[in-house]
């Protein structure tokens, strides 16, 4: 009698036999239909009742909502956690990302903004399952303090924010260890409409990081223009705010060339066009530093002071021939300015 005869209740019990050797199991489940049918269960359960619904983990991470939703019928914790106390619907409603990027202000921002993930209908399909277990903690934490919602702003999954917003149990100001609210985190990346859904939530817009980041030195810095004018609409939104580390918002632009964010920033009447730095460096100065004609031009049409020194006593036409931006270099010199 060859083996895919025997009787069931006989294959079962050698599948079971089989076990804690998951490897084993699964390659019986691979020689045939029936032993797939026949163990398949017995594998559902080993991941639910002795790896800690491990299985649960890894069908949010990798989007799959069929699985994902047998293993809730089956029994596994919604609430389970991985090593850095993320659960699924933390890695759900960030597209698989782990949370350690939530916060990383360091790692490289999207190319494209508002861009929608090839499995996003998976992984919304899980969120909603999620949502709709018993006893779920939609607002949980991992262990740097990222929540879904957190997850969900930085990985540009609208419908996942909308969803978690729906429940009314989630606090969207709330703040990752490095002080990351979710609004921070869609500026960051260029998440227009998130941006969009959570100002009109009523969250803070100028809520500060750990080391004084704003939503709007966030969206300059990365050259999010359009998020820029939504956020300098925000009558509590200071422009000028100088965080602990970097420059404040127009420097940041400028620094970076963002041209269309200096161009927004320079036509809002709240932002001071002369406020120097903790440097003494205005934004003259960065513009001619970086060799950025254009910008030069427009503060020399606003009236900045093109004389206005640093703390070591350097101008901007000082600044310009030292790195030899000749453009600049003339610019400046047309408005009477000699170098010393």
């Amino acid at each position: 009698m060859s083996l895919p005869t025997l009787p069931t209740e006989l294959l079962s019990c050698i599948a079971t036999l089989l076990l804690p050797s998951i490897q084993d199991v699964d390659s019986l489940a691979k020689t045939s239909k029936r032993l797939y049918a026949i163990t398949n269960p017995i594998l559902y359960h080993h991941h639910i009742f002795h790896q800690d619904s491990s299985a649960l983990i890894w069908a949010a991470q990798h989007g799959k909502p069929d699985a994902f939703n047998r293993l809730l019928q089956e029994g596994a914790n919604p609430n389970t956690r991985d090593p850095h106390l993320q659960t699924p619907l933390i890695w759900a409603a960030g597209h698989g990302r782990p949370a350690s990027t939530f916060w990383n202000w360091f790692s490289p921002t999207p190319t494209t903004t508002d861009s929608i993930h090839p499995k996003a209908g998976d992984y919304l399909a899980i969120v909603k399952l999620l949502l709709s277990a018993k006893d779920i903690q939609p607002d949980c934490r991992a262990q740097r303090g990222a929540t879904p919602l957190t997850a969900a702003a930085t990985a540009g999954a609208e419908e996942v924010v909308e969803e978690l917003l729906r429940t009314g149990k989630v606090d969207a100001n709330t703040k990752d260890k490095s002080g990351q609210t979710p609004l921070l985190a869609a500026a960051r990346h260029g998440h227009f409409r998130i941006v969009q859904r959570l100002l009109a939530e009523g969250v803070d817009a100028d809520a500060q990081s750990e080391g004084g980041m704003t939503p709007l030195l966030a969206a300059a810095g990365a050259g999010h223009a359009r998020i820029v004018k939504l956020l300098l609409a925000i009558p509590t939104v200071d422009p000028d705010q100088q965080p602990g580390f970097g420059d404040r918002a127009l420097l940041t632009a400028i620094l970076a060339g963002h041209t269309d964010v200096v161009e927004a920033l320079l036509a809002n009447e709240k932002v001071s066009l002369s406020l120097p730095n903790k440097y003494g460096i205005t934004a003259l100065a960065t513009a001619a530093k970086r060799g950025h004609p254009d910008i030069i031009r427009w503060l020399l049409a606003k009236g900045v002071d093109p004389d206005v020194k640093d703390r070591e006593g350097m101008t901007p036409l000082m600044f310009a021939a030292e790195r030899g931006h000749v453009e600049a270099v003339e610019l400046l010199l047309s408005t009477g300015h000699r170098l010393a």
